[in-house]
């Protein structure tokens, strides 16, 4: 049984897949930034899972090097939902003057960190 999908259809990038996109981003950008959560491989083949101690805390965590503001990006894909946890950290950060935002693309992350850079000008 073959089954037949529409010219344009392709799968969608899974979060973690648009989250080491952006990483990647920062790090060529020298951007120090690092992820709240994930699994790091430890040395001889383990695993370690690492979460946050509060729940709604955005998934990468980062500081402009040219104006020393600190950023929040939540990473979502084209069907996530940002959960009423990460809203109420998202607006305390902003109120603590953090650029905070969601990205479902690296696109996303380039132009919010544009802006950040147009404004600081």
């Amino acid at each position: 049984m073959s089954h037949t999908f529409p010219v344009d259809w392709k799968l969608a990038p899974r979060e973690s897949d648009i989250e080491a996109q952006i990483m990647q981003y920062l790090a060529l950008r020298h951007i120090p930034a690092f992820q709240t959560h994930g699994v790091h491989r430890l040395p001889g083949g383990g695993v370690r899972v690492v979460r946050p101690h509060r729940k709604g805390v955005p998934d990468i965590v980062g500081c402009l090097p040219w104006s020393g503001r600190m950023f929040q990006i939540e990473v979502k894909d084209d069907d996530g939902i940002v959960t009423e946890e990460q809203q109420a950290v998202m607006r305390e950060f902003r109120r603590a003057r953090a650029l905070v935002f969601v990205a479902r693309s690296v696109e996303d992350v380039q132009q919010a960190i544009e802006a950040e850079r147009q404004r600081k000008r």
